[in-house]
């Protein structure tokens, strides 16, 4: 009996004690969800304060440009301010001079007052045009690129064109628009255009003639009238660049001045290498009045920045 009761008395404490670690585990939970919640809370802050540093960062950059460009501004007016009040400084220590010298009648101050407010005319009129040579040169920049950049476009047709009454007089002997006009009246003939005679020639259709192709071709076509060296120069005259093939672009170009009517219905035409020399020539007159256009606008614009 007294070990029952004594059990009672346990139980009674056990129970307590349940009771007491239920109490415990549940204010654990709530602790431990404030915990989260306040960690939630202070990882929100730590994003939001690192927003902040960042746009203060690119806000001080900013800033730091626009105080670095403004002081640069600034120092070029100090410097012509510092040389304006040289100049005042030299104009005084006239003035003083020519006060002393009144007394002997040397000099007049009315002179030297006039030469005074001369200078502080040129002081307020120099700091306006500080203020507009920047537009001023930057617009004779932006015409300058303009012009070199039509200068190099024409350098660059001249130098092509140069090319071109080369290969022409090189090859002159060979006649080659007498031979363009010949492989173009055959392919007419053959019910060929001269633009579809790229597929002609390409005997091993890779897209491009070799000078195996070429001979090939012509011998298919029964060009027997073209000797072995006018092959070689009709070759060499059609392959511009010089790489030691034919391409398509190359074709159409070189046979764009061909004419079959020559050949088909001969008359009298111009000579290919005067021709080309006509051209080289109005090139050349278009690029020296692009150099004296640019060489103009350079005095321009050494002129509107020389104050500056």
């Amino acid at each position: 009996k007294a070990a029952e009761e004594y059990c009672a008395v346990l139980q009674t404490e056990v129970d307590t004690l349940l009771e007491e670690k239920a109490d415990l585990v549940e204010a654990n939970e709530d602790a431990a969800q404030d915990l989260v919640r306040a960690v939630q809370a202070s990882v929100e802050m730590v994003a939001m304060l690192q927003q902040e540093i960042a746009d203060l960062q690119v806000a001080g950059v900013q800033a730091s440009a626009e105080l670095t460009a403004k002081t640069e501004e600034l120092g070029s007016l100090q410097a012509a301010l510092h040389q304006i009040s040289s100049e005042l400084a030299a104009s005084a220590e006239e003035a003083a001079a020519a006060n002393e010298a009144r007394e002997s009648g040397l000099l007049e101050v009315g002179e030297r007052r006039a030469e005074a407010a001369e200078l502080q005319a040129r002081m307020v009129s120099m700091e306006e045009q500080l203020v507009s040579a920047g537009v001023d040169r930057a617009e004779m920049e932006v015409k300058l690129e303009d012009a070199s950049k039509v200068q190099q476009e024409h350098s660059e047709r001249v130098a092509v064109l140069e090319k071109a009454v080369v290969r022409a007089k090189k090859h002159k002997g060979a006649d080659i628009s007498r031979l363009l006009d010949h492989i173009a009246a055959t392919l007419y003939y053959n019910s060929v255009e001269v633009k579809d005679g790229f597929d002609v020639f390409d005997v091993d259709c890779d897209g491009r003639l070799s000078m195996d192709d070429f001979r090939t071709a012509i011998a298919q076509l029964e060009l027997t009238s073209i000797r072995d060296e006018e092959i070689e120069a009709l070759f060499a005259s059609l392959d511009m660049n010089e790489d030691g093939f034919i391409s398509m672009a190359e074709w159409d170009l070189g046979m764009k001045s061909a004419d079959r009517g020559k050949v088909l219905a001969p008359k009298a035409g111009a000579d290919p290498v005067r021709d080309l020399g006509n051209q080289f020539d109005a090139m050349r007159a278009e690029l020296e009045a692009s150099q004296l256009a640019a060489e103009r606008m350079l005095v321009n614009l050494s002129a509107a920045t020389a104050g500056q």
